[in-house]
């Protein structure tokens, strides 16, 4: 398959750095409707993702985040009023603090395949990352939906081609 493009990587995406508040980032999560937000620092090195899943790990009481958590809850009563304070305190600490740093990333270039399995079995978006670690952009399950169909129509517009020659050789 074709290598992923420069159609399919978002290069203009929003992002922050690990020293910005996990307040910053939910901000950024609400004015661009959006879930998940690269990590990159000044340099323009990649450090992973923060995302709502991560801030919600964090807000989560430890009970609940281990392995499969707790399967009957009905014994905390009233505890959405600690989780909405924990909240508050995560709202302070740095990006870094949640981020997640296990990220499996594309270098410019990869096959588009690896960007789709990437993203069946991680979710989406994949960082698209150079060797040395600088961050490039995003790939979206859009992006990438979009450039699978640009694909097989490039693949219907050959067979067409094909079968028209053919017929005129006939």
């Amino acid at each position: 398959m074709a290598p992923c493009t420069d159609a399919m990587i978002k290069k203009d995406t929003v992002i922050v750095t690990p020293d910005q508040t996990v307040k910053e980032a939910i901000d950024l999560f609400k004015k661009h409707n959006i879930r998940n937000i690269p990590v990159v620092d000044k340099e323009g090195q990649f450090h992973g993702f923060v995302g709502f899943k991560d801030i919600y790990k964090k807000v989560l009481p430890a009970a609940v985040n281990l392995g499969k958590g707790i399967p009957n809850l009905d014994f905390i009563i009233g505890g959405a009023p600690n989780v909405a304070k924990k909240l508050r305190k995560t709202y302070d600490l740095p990006v870094s603090d949640v981020l997640r740093k296990k990220c499996k990333t594309l270098e410019p270039g990869s096959a588009t395949w690896e960007a789709l399995r990437i993203m069946v079995d991680g979710g989406s978006p994949v960082a698209i990352v150079e060797k040395s670690g600088k961050f490039v952009g995003i790939i979206t399950r859009q992006t990438l939906f979009h450039e699978l169909e640009n694909i097989m129509e490039e693949v219907d517009r050959e067979r067409e081609e094909r079968a028209a020659e053919a017929e005129k050789s006939a």
